[in-house]
Protein backbone atom coordinates (compact mmCIF):
# COMPACT_ATOMS: atom_id res chain seq x y z
CA UNK A 1 0.00 0.00 0.00
CA UNK A 2 1.64 2.95 -1.22
CA UNK A 3 1.02 6.43 0.38
CA UNK A 4 1.71 10.23 -0.81
CA UNK A 5 4.53 9.70 -2.84
CA UNK A 6 6.22 12.42 -4.48
CA UNK A 7 4.58 14.20 -6.93
CA UNK A 8 6.45 14.69 -10.81
CA UNK A 9 9.19 16.81 -10.83
CA UNK A 10 7.69 19.34 -13.22
CA UNK A 11 6.37 22.19 -11.56
CA UNK A 12 2.89 23.58 -11.62
CA UNK A 13 2.34 26.15 -14.35
CA UNK A 14 4.95 24.60 -16.42
CA UNK A 15 1.98 23.46 -18.87
CA UNK A 16 -0.04 26.89 -18.45
CA UNK A 17 -2.35 27.70 -21.33
CA UNK A 18 -0.93 28.21 -24.41
CA UNK A 19 -2.12 32.47 -25.42
CA UNK A 20 -4.19 31.27 -28.53
CA UNK A 21 -5.86 28.94 -26.37
CA UNK A 22 -7.35 31.52 -23.91
CA UNK A 23 -10.15 32.63 -26.04
CA UNK A 24 -11.54 29.10 -24.69
CA UNK A 25 -11.03 29.52 -21.53
CA UNK A 26 -12.88 32.90 -21.92
CA UNK A 27 -16.17 30.73 -23.14
CA UNK A 28 -16.11 28.54 -20.20
CA UNK A 29 -15.63 31.63 -17.61
CA UNK A 30 -18.93 33.16 -19.64
CA UNK A 31 -21.01 30.46 -18.78
CA UNK A 32 -21.35 29.34 -22.61
CA UNK A 33 -19.51 25.88 -22.68
CA UNK A 34 -21.98 23.66 -21.92
CA UNK A 35 -23.66 20.62 -24.14
CA UNK A 36 -22.50 19.93 -27.69
CA UNK A 37 -20.65 23.89 -27.35
CA UNK A 38 -18.02 22.55 -24.34
CA UNK A 39 -17.99 19.04 -26.79
CA UNK A 40 -16.67 20.73 -29.47
CA UNK A 41 -14.37 23.22 -27.48
CA UNK A 42 -12.79 19.50 -26.10
CA UNK A 43 -12.43 18.75 -30.17
CA UNK A 44 -10.98 21.39 -31.71
CA UNK A 45 -8.48 21.55 -27.98
CA UNK A 46 -7.46 17.98 -28.93
CA UNK A 47 -6.71 19.54 -32.21
CA UNK A 48 -4.73 22.36 -31.98
CA UNK A 49 -3.06 22.32 -28.25
CA UNK A 50 -0.94 20.86 -26.17
CA UNK A 51 -3.72 18.24 -23.96
CA UNK A 52 -1.67 18.39 -20.64
CA UNK A 53 -2.91 21.62 -19.11
CA UNK A 54 -1.88 23.14 -15.69
CA UNK A 55 -4.72 25.68 -14.40
CA UNK A 56 -6.63 26.95 -11.69
CA UNK A 57 -10.38 26.39 -11.74
CA UNK A 58 -12.73 27.42 -8.89
CA UNK A 59 -9.57 27.91 -6.99
CA UNK A 60 -8.07 24.40 -7.19
CA UNK A 61 -5.09 23.68 -9.10
CA UNK A 62 -4.69 20.63 -11.63
CA UNK A 63 -3.13 19.01 -14.08
CA UNK A 64 -4.80 18.28 -16.40
CA UNK A 65 -4.45 15.63 -19.91
CA UNK A 66 -7.77 15.63 -21.92
CA UNK A 67 -6.70 13.04 -24.43
CA UNK A 68 -6.86 10.48 -21.38
CA UNK A 69 -9.40 11.67 -19.00
CA UNK A 70 -12.90 12.46 -19.54
CA UNK A 71 -12.94 13.93 -15.90
CA UNK A 72 -10.44 16.19 -17.05
CA UNK A 73 -11.88 17.62 -20.08
CA UNK A 74 -15.15 18.66 -17.97
CA UNK A 75 -13.19 20.46 -15.31
CA UNK A 76 -11.26 22.72 -17.94
CA UNK A 77 -13.92 22.97 -20.98
CA UNK A 78 -17.24 23.22 -18.95
CA UNK A 79 -19.11 25.54 -17.36
CA UNK A 80 -21.25 23.54 -15.53
CA UNK A 81 -19.80 22.80 -12.33
CA UNK A 82 -19.54 18.55 -13.12
CA UNK A 83 -21.26 16.82 -10.47
CA UNK A 84 -22.59 19.77 -8.74
CA UNK A 85 -25.21 17.90 -6.59
CA UNK A 86 -23.40 15.54 -5.29
CA UNK A 87 -20.67 17.43 -4.80
CA UNK A 88 -22.43 19.66 -2.35
CA UNK A 89 -24.08 16.85 -0.42
CA UNK A 90 -20.82 15.60 0.29
CA UNK A 91 -19.47 18.66 1.75
CA UNK A 92 -22.30 19.84 3.73
CA UNK A 93 -21.77 15.96 5.22
CA UNK A 94 -18.10 16.30 5.57
CA UNK A 95 -17.82 19.87 6.51
CA UNK A 96 -14.78 19.29 9.20
CA UNK A 97 -15.61 15.40 9.28
CA UNK A 98 -13.84 12.62 7.24
CA UNK A 99 -14.12 12.07 3.54
CA UNK A 100 -13.70 8.73 1.70
CA UNK A 101 -12.95 8.65 -2.24
CA UNK A 102 -13.03 5.25 -3.81
CA UNK A 103 -11.65 5.37 -7.20
CA UNK A 104 -10.46 9.15 -7.04
CA UNK A 105 -9.17 9.54 -9.84
CA UNK A 106 -7.29 12.66 -11.03
CA UNK A 107 -8.91 13.86 -7.34
CA UNK A 108 -11.68 16.18 -8.77
CA UNK A 109 -13.95 15.03 -5.85
CA UNK A 110 -11.27 14.73 -3.19
CA UNK A 111 -9.55 18.17 -3.82
CA UNK A 112 -13.56 19.55 -4.19
CA UNK A 113 -14.37 18.14 -0.59
CA UNK A 114 -11.22 19.00 0.94
CA UNK A 115 -11.45 22.11 -0.22
CA UNK A 116 -15.22 22.49 1.39
CA UNK A 117 -13.27 22.30 4.67
CA UNK A 118 -13.45 18.71 5.49
CA UNK A 119 -10.88 17.33 8.35
CA UNK A 120 -9.10 14.75 6.55
CA UNK A 121 -10.13 13.00 3.04
CA UNK A 122 -8.38 9.82 1.86
CA UNK A 123 -8.26 9.28 -1.80
CA UNK A 124 -8.21 5.57 -3.08
CA UNK A 125 -6.71 4.61 -6.75
CA UNK A 126 -5.37 1.68 -7.88
CA UNK A 127 -4.14 2.51 -11.40
CA UNK A 128 -0.51 3.28 -11.87
CA UNK A 129 -0.41 6.45 -14.20
CA UNK A 130 -4.13 8.09 -12.82
CA UNK A 131 -2.35 8.03 -9.51
CA UNK A 132 0.44 9.71 -10.32
CA UNK A 133 -1.33 12.43 -11.43
CA UNK A 134 -3.63 12.45 -8.24
CA UNK A 135 -0.43 12.73 -6.43
CA UNK A 136 0.51 15.53 -8.41
CA UNK A 137 -2.94 17.57 -7.95
CA UNK A 138 -2.92 16.85 -4.60
CA UNK A 139 0.88 18.11 -3.46
CA UNK A 140 0.28 21.25 -5.66
CA UNK A 141 -2.71 22.49 -3.16
CA UNK A 142 -2.19 24.60 -0.07
CA UNK A 143 -4.71 21.75 1.55
CA UNK A 144 -2.38 18.78 0.60
CA UNK A 145 -2.36 18.29 4.31
CA UNK A 146 -5.60 17.27 4.28
CA UNK A 147 -6.16 14.50 1.55
CA UNK A 148 -3.65 11.03 1.76
CA UNK A 149 -3.86 9.38 -1.46
CA UNK A 150 -2.93 5.60 -1.41
CA UNK A 151 -2.32 3.56 -5.08
CA UNK A 152 -4.83 0.49 -4.50
CA UNK A 153 -7.60 -1.05 -4.94
CA UNK A 154 -10.51 -1.92 -2.85
CA UNK A 155 -11.52 -5.92 -3.24
CA UNK A 156 -9.62 -9.11 -2.25
CA UNK A 157 -6.68 -9.37 -0.14
CA UNK A 158 -3.32 -10.08 -2.61
CA UNK A 159 -2.28 -8.43 -5.95
CA UNK A 160 -5.10 -8.52 -8.73
CA UNK A 161 -5.40 -7.86 -12.31
CA UNK A 162 -6.88 -3.99 -12.78
CA UNK A 163 -7.82 -4.26 -16.77
CA UNK A 164 -7.21 -0.57 -18.28
CA UNK A 165 -8.30 1.12 -21.08
CA UNK A 166 -7.69 4.32 -23.18
CA UNK A 167 -9.33 6.57 -20.71
CA UNK A 168 -7.43 6.67 -17.32
CA UNK A 169 -10.83 6.99 -15.08
CA UNK A 170 -12.46 3.82 -16.68
CA UNK A 171 -9.60 1.10 -14.87
CA UNK A 172 -11.80 -1.93 -13.32
CA UNK A 173 -11.36 -4.94 -11.61
CA UNK A 174 -13.86 -6.57 -13.80
CA UNK A 175 -12.48 -7.56 -17.27
CA UNK A 176 -13.27 -5.01 -20.26
CA UNK A 177 -15.05 -6.53 -23.18
CA UNK A 178 -14.61 -4.10 -25.69
CA UNK A 179 -12.41 -1.62 -24.70
CA UNK A 180 -9.33 -3.12 -22.59
CA UNK A 181 -6.09 -2.02 -23.21
CA UNK A 182 -4.19 -4.35 -21.16
CA UNK A 183 -3.90 -5.36 -17.82
CA UNK A 184 -1.98 -4.44 -14.74
CA UNK A 185 -1.25 -6.41 -10.99
CA UNK A 186 -2.18 -4.13 -8.25
CA UNK A 187 -2.33 -4.09 -4.69
CA UNK A 188 -6.19 -4.86 -3.43
CA UNK A 189 -7.29 -5.04 -0.09
CA UNK A 190 -10.72 -4.92 1.89
CA UNK A 191 -12.28 -1.01 2.81
CA UNK A 192 -12.70 -2.30 6.33
CA UNK A 193 -8.85 -3.35 6.37
CA UNK A 194 -8.29 -0.20 4.83
CA UNK A 195 -9.58 1.81 7.22
CA UNK A 196 -8.24 0.22 10.39
CA UNK A 197 -5.03 1.11 8.76
CA UNK A 198 -5.39 4.09 8.48
CA UNK A 199 -7.15 4.68 12.36
CA UNK A 200 -10.44 5.68 10.46
CA UNK A 201 -13.10 5.19 12.93
CA UNK A 202 -15.90 7.53 11.14
CA UNK A 203 -16.95 7.91 7.96
CA UNK A 204 -18.62 11.32 7.15
CA UNK A 205 -18.91 10.70 3.50
CA UNK A 206 -17.94 8.28 1.04
CA UNK A 207 -17.66 8.53 -2.94
CA UNK A 208 -17.57 5.20 -4.99
CA UNK A 209 -16.67 4.70 -8.74
CA UNK A 210 -14.92 1.87 -9.68
CA UNK A 211 -16.38 0.60 -13.36
CA UNK A 212 -18.85 -1.79 -12.15
CA UNK A 213 -17.19 -3.65 -9.27
CA UNK A 214 -19.21 -1.32 -6.53
CA UNK A 215 -20.97 -4.49 -5.19
CA UNK A 216 -18.13 -6.40 -4.61
CA UNK A 217 -16.00 -3.58 -2.75
CA UNK A 218 -18.95 -2.63 -0.21
CA UNK A 219 -20.55 -6.14 0.48
CA UNK A 220 -18.02 -7.06 2.82
CA UNK A 221 -17.45 -4.06 4.63
CA UNK A 222 -21.45 -3.80 5.37
CA UNK A 223 -21.58 -7.41 6.34
CA UNK A 224 -18.72 -7.17 8.58
CA UNK A 225 -17.98 -3.12 9.84
CA UNK A 226 -19.82 -1.91 12.92
CA UNK A 227 -22.78 0.52 11.92
CA UNK A 228 -20.83 3.61 13.65
CA UNK A 229 -18.65 2.65 11.11
CA UNK A 230 -20.89 3.12 8.02
CA UNK A 231 -20.83 6.28 5.95
CA UNK A 232 -23.39 9.02 6.73
CA UNK A 233 -23.58 9.83 3.37
CA UNK A 234 -22.52 8.28 -0.21
CA UNK A 235 -22.62 8.88 -3.73
CA UNK A 236 -22.66 5.77 -5.74
CA UNK A 237 -21.96 5.98 -9.37
CA UNK A 238 -24.78 3.69 -10.93
CA UNK A 239 -23.64 3.97 -14.74
CA UNK A 240 -21.97 0.34 -14.98
CA UNK A 241 -25.49 -0.90 -12.70
CA UNK A 242 -25.91 -3.51 -15.46
CA UNK A 243 -23.07 -5.66 -14.12
CA UNK A 244 -23.50 -5.19 -10.76
CA UNK A 245 -23.40 -8.61 -9.21
CA UNK A 246 -26.12 -7.60 -7.49
CA UNK A 247 -27.94 -4.41 -6.86
CA UNK A 248 -25.48 -2.00 -4.62
CA UNK A 249 -28.99 0.78 -3.84
CA UNK A 250 -31.03 -2.30 -2.78
CA UNK A 251 -27.92 -3.26 -0.58
CA UNK A 252 -27.41 0.03 0.68
CA UNK A 253 -31.14 0.31 1.41
CA UNK A 254 -31.31 -3.18 3.66
CA UNK A 255 -28.56 -1.21 5.65
CA UNK A 256 -30.28 1.81 7.09
CA UNK A 257 -29.82 3.91 3.57
CA UNK A 258 -32.57 5.86 1.83
CA UNK A 259 -32.01 7.13 -1.80
CA UNK A 260 -32.11 11.58 -1.41
CA UNK A 261 -31.36 12.18 -4.99
CA UNK A 262 -30.21 10.95 -8.40
CA UNK A 263 -28.50 12.01 -11.34
CA UNK A 264 -27.24 11.24 -14.46
CA UNK A 265 -24.64 9.18 -13.18
CA UNK A 266 -24.55 8.74 -9.47
CA UNK A 267 -27.09 7.63 -6.70
CA UNK A 268 -26.96 9.99 -3.56
CA UNK A 269 -27.90 7.87 -0.33
CA UNK A 270 -28.35 8.94 3.49
CA UNK A 271 -28.03 6.90 6.75
CA UNK A 272 -31.10 7.14 8.53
Amino acid sequence: MTSRPNAKPSAFGNYRPERRALPFLWIVRLGLARGKLSRGLRKLWMRWFNHVVDIQARGIRYRLNIGDNVTDAKILLSSKKYDQTELQHLAHACSEGTFVDIGANTGYYSLQVAASGARQVLAIEPNPPTFERLAFNIECNPFAKTVRALKLAIGPKGVVDLHQTQTLGSASLMKMDFHEAGTTEVESSPLLNVLGAEGITQIDGLKIDIEGYEYQALEPFFRDAPRSLHPRCMVVEKCHGHVWEQDVIKLLQTHGYTLTGQTRSNAILRRD
